[in-house]
């Protein structure tokens, strides 16, 4: 590395750092809002477009699985081009395509154009927090990503109210056209205050066949599972994927620079099963989300702004607990705190199995409340167990592989309810779906979530504590 005149240069890292950190602030949150906003929105886009709820669920799911599949590929192109570039080609086509959104004239269109949505979002989600690190010395990390993560939160919360209240008074495009000005501020940083780090990129082939497999495997696997009610030939596409995946994790395994370091998983017991347990925690997070979106609205009969803002405690609850829970897993061991974050997701979940038409709405939100305290337990002293169990030079592999987990969790989750709405609600419009198959549904599902949590914990006890 080049040495300059440190007087001379400090003030102006220092000033990138802060543009860096309000950029990644900036687009945590707008991507955060908009992934929660258009929940609340899914049964107005049903009555638009007349949508069955095996399509209509593909307004999310499709968002998730462009996230997902082009996560990891992202992320190791922007070391070898430089995260700037990739960064700023995120936020531009996850803005682009929430200005073309608001225009959609079909469920189809929109679904494509969530698709997209998502790929721009892996783009933004697998350099965001690289570029951040690289800002700051060693020592401020821990601050700035808590930051970070705290935004991430506060996105989530603020995105039911939000879009809600769009929803209600001004319609469901207008969530995207918000989403699309919120996008085009950070853009502007990106591009024009941001140092350039093409320099710094990584030489070396990329590992195409190994992008190429992961994209195959995720798409297959993902699109079984949410097409499989409606269209049985879908069940071949499950297996298909699973034999794509294992031909991934072999391939990886030969490379030397693979696409996604498989070795990490194979030398240490509490990496892998920290991962499976985040796998297992964030596979009920967005389903939940979906399923009481639509249960406040056409089970209780509420607008969609008073939905939202019913639904916002538990994302605010994790927002205000994860800062403590990270502390405190400096000094209590993370692994426990982790499973105990995960026994009251469990207990919150449980709680939604019994919840009827008829359900105090407190009883829902202290349901909700326990699940928002357990995932602030779980989430911050997780990430720390999964980090100290790497090397600093793996950091960001481990952490690549980690919002992995979160994305592919949170899109079969979505799929989950897709496909389970669709069993129960068949090529009924949602909007018109009888209130007693959506509680069946929901019910369904909830005891499916409430199963993987369950799994999770145990998963979560296998990992020494010492």
């Amino acid at each position: 590395m080049n040495e300059t005149n440190s007087a001379g240069s400090s003030g102006y890292h220092e000033r990138a750092a802060a543009v860096t950190l309000l950029a990644v602030i900036l687009t945590n949150f707008t991507g955060t809002l908009a992934a929660s906003a258009i929940n609340l929105a899914v049964p107005a886009v049903s009555k638009e477009f007349a949508g069955g709820a095996e399509t209509t669920g593909w307004i999310i799911t499709g968002y998730m699985l462009g996230s997902v599949a082009f996560l990891v590929p992202f992320g190791r192109i922007a070391d070898r081009t430089g995260r700037k570039r990739v960064f700023a080609s995120g936020v531009a086509v996850f803005t682009l395509m929430s200005l073309v959104s608001a225009f959609s004239v079909s469920t189809e269109m929109l679904i494509v154009l969530r698709f997209l949505q998502g790929l721009g979002a892996a783009m933004l989600f697998s350099t965001n927090l690289a570029i951040l690190i690289s800002a700051y010395p060693p020592q401020k990390r821990g601050r700035v990503l808590g930051i970070a993560v705290a935004v991430t939160y506060i996105g989530l919360s603020a995105g039911p109210p939000i879009g809600g209240a769009l929803n209600n008074f001004l319609g469901w495009r207008s969530i995207f056209l918000v989403t699309a000005f919120l996008g085009s501020i950070p853009l502007f940083l990106i591009l024009f205050k941001l140092p350039d780090d093409s320099r710094a990129a990584e030489t070396g082939a990329f590992d195409m066949p190994g992008s190429l497999l992961y994209i195959a495997a995720v798409t297959l696997v993902m699109s079984g599972v949410s097409l499989w009610a409606g269209r049985y030939w879908a069940l071949a596409l499950i297996p298909a994927g699973l034999l794509t995946g294992l031909l991934f994790v072999r391939h990886e395994l030969r490379q030397d620079d693979p696409v996604l370091d498989i070795k990490l998983l194979t030398r240490n017991k509490n990496y892998a099963f920290s991962n499976l347990a985040a796998l297992l925690n964030y596979s009920f997070t967005a389903g939940v989300g979906l399923y009481l979106s639509i249960y406040f609205q056409m089970v209780k009969g509420y607008n969609s702004m008073i939905a939202g803002i019913i639904m916002m405690g538990q994302p605010a609850l994790q927002a205000i607990i994860s800062p403590y829970m990270g502390k405190l897993s400096d000094k209590v061991s993370p692994f426990r705190l982790a499973t105990f974050g995960m026994t009251l997701c469990a207990a919150g979940l449980a709680a939604l199995c019994f919840v009827r038409a008829d359900s105090h709405v407190a009883y829902i939100i202290a349901a909700m409340a326990v699940i928002g305290a357990g995932f602030g337990v779980f989430s911050s002293p997780n990430t720390n167990a999964i980090m100290s169990c790497v090397e600093p030079r793996s950091y960001a592999a481990a952490t690549s592989f980690l919002a992995t987990m979160r994305n592919m969790g949170q899109t079969a989750s979505l799929a989950i309810v897709t496909s389970i709405m669709a069993v129960y609600t068949g090529h009924t419009v949602l909007a018109d779906a009888p209130v007693s198959a959506l509680l069946s549904s929901m019910r369904t599902g909830f005891i499916i979530f409430t199963v993987l949590c369950v799994i999770g914990i145990f998963f979560s006890m296998q990992r020494r504590t010492g």
